[in-house]
């Protein structure tokens, strides 16, 4: 008897785990908790394949996205990233490296990163003390 695994003809290199998200961004909260800033999410699937807010994008047309949301100051837009397992870690830092060289991601925290389905039900960042 036979057995495939399609899920393991990937070559070591390309099964690692990336990077943590950067430190100096946030993690997604708050997220359909009553009054928040706009947010616009980007995503990276398995693939790495792009996508703005679920639709398709070129790496090209984010960066100009990205610079256009990075003009807007009122209000400030919070800007998401998503990576599904299995993205390519190059792709992954290229798309953080697109955020920090047009956001405020440090500064105002314009940024988060992480799995918005997990954060969806906390109202304050992880490690925050409630008020």
């Amino acid at each position: 008897m036979a057995i495939a695994l399609t899920a393991c003809s990937r070559s070591p290199a390309d099964v690692s785990a990336c990077a943590a998200p950067r430190a100096n961004w946030q993690k997604p909260h708050c997220i359909e908790c009553g009054l928040e800033t706009p947010r616009i999410s980007f995503e990276i699937d398995r693939n790495s394949n792009l996508y703005q807010n679920g639709k398709p994008i070129s790496l090209a047309e984010m960066s100009k996205q990205l610079g256009e949301i990075g003009k807007i100051d009122n209000p400030r837009i919070q800007v998401q990233l998503e990576t599904e397992m299995g993205a390519s870690c190059t792709t992954v830092e290229r798309v953080r490296d697109l955020f920090d060289q047009h956001l405020q991601c440090g500064e105002f925290g314009q940024c988060a990163e992480g799995i918005k389905d997990v954060w969806r039900e906390w109202p304050v960042p992880p490690g925050t003390p409630p008020s």
